[in-house]
């Protein structure tokens, strides 16, 4: 698919159950499961891989966050392998504007479910023209959205009472 492909897919509800288009002004929210994902109030690059180039799973703090992130939380800690810790989020303006040589490096799509209405992933758009090797360049992906998801909020009691 091209950049100006995946570009134009932000423009179309990607999910029957979508609430609307991802706009500007909203903050989206990326799950933390490890606490290798942060240090010293920053966000680690680690807490963006590999899943970045699957699909950046976050939820839209627009849309029923706490229920979303509830749910989030039960999918995630199901099998016993992951312990909730927190969350990170940015602005959407934020991540629409990591660009290079004059091309976006990221794109977002709505990705709601029937439980999760609030649900988007964040995909990487690997440019040629970011003249890297494979594995640098992943790192630069990786490196480039943790920059922009600086405030994070660790555990509290319950999800609920993380707003």
């Amino acid at each position: 698919m091209s950049y100006k492909e995946k570009i134009s897919k932000e423009q179309t509800k990607q999910s029957k159950y979508s609430p609307g288009l991802i706009e500007l002004d909203e903050i989206v929210a990326r799950v933390l499961f490890s606490p290798k994902h942060y240090h010293n109030g920053e966000i680690l690059p680690t807490a963006f891989s590999p899943a970045i180039f699957k699909g950046l799973s976050v939820l839209r703090k627009k849309y029923n966050f706490c229920e979303c992130l509830s749910r989030t939380i039960e999918i995630l800690e199901k099998d016993g392998k992951n312990e909730y810790c927190g969350y990170a989020y940015a602005n959407v303006k934020d991540i629409k504007n990591i660009i290079e040589n004059n091309y976006r490096i990221f794109y977002l799509l709505d990705s709601a479910t029937k439980d999760r209405i609030g649900h988007a992933d964040i995909y990487p758009i690997k440019i040629k023209e970011i003249r890297l090797p494979r594995k640098a360049l992943n790192n630069y992906i990786r490196l480039k959205i943790s920059e922009v998801f600086k405030i994070y909020i660790l555990k509290i009691e319950s999800a609920k009472q993380t707003m």
